[in-house]
């Protein structure tokens, strides 16, 4: 069977949706596993008698929802399964557990289904088991949609795959039958012809229910209308309810005109027509929907206008009221006016009578204040002298407190300033010890590996878990054969590089971790594994790359290899009871061979890597250096500017990461350069070939910080000293300070009562004299 191609002489035109892309057969009739890709126009599948090729049309009838039996090909689904004959000898056949058919649509266009949901493609999966037949719709991810028969139905309608009529599918026996039977009927519904009828009856019945609606509508806002007469011109969008009509009308004519075409271009016209039908009913239904609401409006509209009238004749009343009130308090004032004017005439009399009196009494005042003033003008010079000295006392009190208050500002300065010194002092000593501390806190480590060198590697947890792991050797996996191993299988006693035991361990498991031996640059990775008990990794120049290496591997330092899931988790359970929560595990097959890297996988340069500055006979570590940190394209250099030039300049190929010898990390990722400071956490020295020299470093450094940490308390006790005697000082001066505007406020009421006393004394002398008159 083959899928022949496309024709060359078919003219082209857009692929519609709803052809079939794709078809898939597991175990369906005479195809144990068939798939064929489908061309965009006609394809042609040509075979020999029983080759399947109606297998494939009734794969098709299947999947788009056909009945077995409407098949003509089986009685029941489960008969589509394959059946696959044995021994013929024998005698016996074997059917299998299942059949699968998967269709796959082209979902694109203008007549896609539910784009939104299946997007280009549709699948659709129809599984066939014994008991049972699943129906399964996804989209083009292949991720399931529904499983609803309905929805398949829907589908089918909306393609117009009725895979029951001939003119669709048409089998060797429906093509005898349609082709002997003589009755024209049966051969008109092969055409789709009747359904479109049908549908074009349901239409017209849709319409007139329209109608319908439209002249009840039409009938229920006559009241209104007559009604709102004053309010005619806001409600003449009404009038389209009538040019519905008229374009119901108009679709009638054009549905009697269309059967006028041959029936070929009558199918695609009635279809279009239908498409168009169906989408102006709810256009139609949403205008009158619109046309309700605006009725709606304007009811409420006429009645807020009644409301306003009312309100408006309450308001008339309201006011002829207080017209005809005010018109009475008009004819009061007028009298009310009258009185006045008679009484104001009379005043008028009065005053200007009084006004000849008062200018009389001012010619008496002015001669009697010309009199006083010869009188009090030796009061007055004594009066300006007395006020002149107590002034001059104001001026001394204010400038006394004009000093003070300068003076206790700048004392303030200066205390604000040596309380920032002492601050910034006591910082420093903070910072000095806590330095101290670090130093302090590295010493004791290092002397503490330089005693236990596996507790460089985990601490005092390690050596827990390795004692608990010990008690739990029998747990673990076993199955190798050892002639060394004794009765305890896979038990092994651990020794560091001077022979000194620090543990027994039994068990499928290995711990990368490094050991030094001092000016050798020797590390040793601890791998408990049948193979071997312990395994030398060489550091070439340790002190030189001890940094380096520590921060391009320093986490796999402290790693457990296992060989399988089983020992991971119990491995994992065994660090929870000592609490090594984050203890990294990795799963590796101790019977892999070493990797052999070819020159083109290295990055080409000529400093070292990670790798090649590691030696070990042992595959397991080297593979897990290479899969696990990638230490084959890790380089070295000695300092920070070799290593920008190596990993920005020089494109190196196959290059990962660069280490410098000092700890900066250097990397790019297309065209992003990164630079990472050393990490100040991190603990090179467990890698260099001599604790004793880094510890006198740092209890150098210890020393001289501690010194740095006296001296800096000795000038914060000088200057808490120098803080005292300012605040002392400053008190004083406050003290001053509150006397001396004490002082102030009496001079100065002491001037404001001499003033106030002359003041009074001389407005009294005057009063008198005018009381007098």
């Amino acid at each position: 069977m083959e899928d022949s191609d496309n024709l060359n002489t078919q003219p082209h035109r857009s692929i519609t949706a709803g052809t079939i892309r794709r078809i898939k057969l597991e175990n369906f009739m005479c195809h144990s596993n068939l798939e064929i890709e489908f061309g965009d126009f006609v394809n042609f599948i040509t075979g020999q008698n029983g080759s399947g090729k109606s297998a494939i049309l009734t794969a098709l009838c299947v999947a788009f929802g056909s009945r077995a039996k409407a098949t003509n090909r089986a009685s029941t689904l489960k008969d589509f399964i394959k059946t696959v004959y044995g021994n013929l000898k024998r005698g016996y056949c074997l059917s299998g557990s299942y059949a699968l058919v998967q269709v796959v649509l082209k979902n694109e266009g203008m007549d896609a289904f539910k784009v939104e949901s299946y997007r280009e493609c549709i699948i659709i999966e129809r599984r066939i088991t014994e008991s049972s037949s699943t129906l399964v719709l996804k989209d083009h991810q292949g991720r399931r949609v529904s499983n609803k028969k309905e929805e398949l139905r829907e589908l089918v309608e909306h393609f117009n795959i009725d895979v029951e009529n001939p003119c669709v599918i048409m089998t060797q026996d429906k093509s005898r039958e349609f082709l002997q039977s003589g009755s024209a009927k049966d051969k008109f519904k092969a055409t789709l012809l009747q359904q479109v009828d049908d549908l074009l009856k349901a239409i017209e019945q849709a319409l007139e229910t329209a109608d319908e609606l439209v002249q009840e509508l039409e009938r229920s806002i006559e009241p209104v209308v007559r009604e709102l007469n004053e309010l005619q011109a806001k409600i003449k969008n009404t009038e389209r309810v009538e040019e519905l009509s008229d374009r119901v009308k108009l679709m009638k004519y054009k549905l009697a005109w269309s059967w006028v075409y041959d029936v070929d271009k009558e199918l695609l016209k009635q279809r279009a027509l239908v498409e168009k039908r169906k989408l102006l009913i709810p256009t139609c239904q949403a205008e009158i929907d619109q046309r309700l609401e605006k009725i709606e409006d304007l009811k409420k509209s006429y009645t807020d206008m009644k409301i306003r009238h009312e309100r408006l004749a309450q308001k008339t009343s309201e006011v002829n009221r207080l017209q005809d009130e005010l018109k009475d308090n008009l004819s009061m004032a007028a009298k009310s006016r009258m009185e006045l004017m008679h009484e104001y005439d009379q005043k008028i009399s009065d005053v200007q009578k009084m006004t000849k009196r008062v200018e009389s009494l001012e010619q008496q005042v002015q001669n009697i204040q010309e009199q006083n003033m010869r009188n009090t003008q030796a009061e007055e010079s004594r009066v300006q002298e007395k006020l002149k000295e107590l002034q001059d006392e104001v001026k001394s009190a204010n400038a006394l407190l004009t000093r003070l208050k300068e003076d206790e500002t700048a004392l303030s300065e200066s205390l604000d300033a040596r309380t920032e010194d002492i601050r910034k002092i006591r910082e420093q000593v903070d910072e000095h010890e806590r330095k101290l501390r670090d130093f302090n806190s590295q010493i004791y480590e290092l002397r503490q590996n330089q005693t236990n060198k596996v507790t460089a590697f985990g601490g005092e947890k390690v050596i827990q878990l390795l004692r608990i792991i010990e008690s739990r050797c029998s747990h673990f996996g076993q199955g190798w054969a050892n002639d060394n191993i004794s009765a305890r299988l896979g038990s092994h006693r651990l020794t560091d590089i001077s022979g000194n035991p620090f543990f027994t361990f039994s068990g499928s498991l290995a711990l990368v971790a490094s050991v030094l031996q001092n000016q050798s640059g020797l590390m040793c990775y601890w791998c408990f594994e049948a193979s071997y008990a312990i395994n030398i990794t060489k550091l070439t120049q340790g002190d030189l790359w001890a940094c380096a290496v520590e921060n391009a591997i320093g986490k796999l330092l402290n790693a457990f290899i296992v060989t399988n899931i089983k020992d991971s988790h119990l491995l994992r359970k065994c660090a929870r009871q000592v609490h090594y929560d984050h203890l990294q595990i990795i799963i590796y097959d101790f019977s892999h061979p070493r990797y052999n890297l070819p020159d083109y996988q290295l990055p080409q340069t000529r400093h070292p890597t990670t790798l090649s500055v590691l030696h070990s006979d042992k595959a397991t570590v080297v593979n897990v250096l290479v899969d696990k940190g990638g230490a084959e394209r890790q380089v070295l250099v000695k300092d920070y500017d070799m290593g920008k030039t190596v990993a920005f300049e020089e494109r190196v190929s196959n290059l990962k990461e660069v280490f410098t010898s000092d700890g900066y990390k250097m990397f790019s990722r297309g065209s992003v350069q990164t630079i990472l400071p050393p990490n100040k956490r991190n603990r090179a020295g467990r890698l260099c070939s001599s604790y004793d020299d880094q510890i006198k470093d740092l209890e150098k450094d210890a020393l001289y910080m501690n010194e740095q940490s006296q001296k800096a308390r000795q000038l914060k006790r000088v200057a808490e000293e120098e803080v005292h005697d300012l605040q002392e000082k400053l008190q004083d001066i406050k003290r001053r300070r509150i006397s001396a505007e004490r002082n102030f406020s009496q001079k100065t009421f002491a001037v404001d009562n001499f003033k106030r006393a002359h003041a009074a004394e001389a407005s009294g002398h005057n009063m008198s004299t005018v009381d007098e008159l």
